[in-house]
């Protein structure tokens, strides 16, 4: 489900950029977790294969691509794993007020992401629901852009760096936090 271009690449453009999300924010046993246009399950899968103890929904509008996330998690037999297929402005009437965290990777502007955030999240004053952004590149028109549509949000962006292995492809990659007042 990944280029066959990239596929020598796996491990930095996916699976550790994926994870990369893990050095940002500490998921809680049981928290509910939405990875929202997984494609071949990026990031969610390798997110749940280090922590094992959240609820992870995958969801995607190709039913392809659903079918082989649920292959893997079937071999890599993974609990408390679903694969949902339906667009993201239908989850609403599944899933109103439901889960803790959205992560997102290469989907959609940011306005838009928030905007399909606002009914999924939960509705929790003491932890603060966020979503999770993958992006590359300039975000700042994004950001600014979502700052000025929405009021109740505190946006954070956050360069990836791994010390260490600072020469991987992950220079113009950032992580987005938002938060929801």
């Amino acid at each position: 489900l990944i280029s066959r271009k990239d596929v020598t690449n796996i491990w930095v453009n996916h699976i550790l950029h994926s994870l990369t999300i893990l050095l940002h924010v500490n998921f809680l046993q049981g928290d509910t977790v939405l990875d929202l246009g997984t494609g071949g399950g990026f990031p969610g899968l390798p997110i749940k294969i280090i922590k094992q103890d959240i609820k992870l929904t995958l969801v995607d509008s190709i039913k392809k691509k659903i079918d082989a996330v649920n292959g893997f998690i079937q071999t890599l037999n993974l609990s408390e794993v679903e694969a949902v297929c339906m667009r993201a402005e239908n989850l609403g009437n599944k899933y109103s007020n439901f889960f803790n965290y959205i992560v997102v990777r290469a989907v959609n502007n940011l306005s838009q992401l928030i905007k399909w955030s606002i009914p999924l999240l939960k509705n929790d004053k003491i932890r603060k629901p966020c979503l999770l952004a993958l992006k590359g590149g300039d975000v700042n028109n994004e950001v600014a852009e979502s700052t000025k549509l929405f009021k109740n949000i505190d946006i954070t962006i956050n360069e990836l760096k791994i010390v260490g292995i600072e020469n991987l492809l992950l220079q113009d990659k950032k992580l987005l936090v938002v938060k929801f007042l």
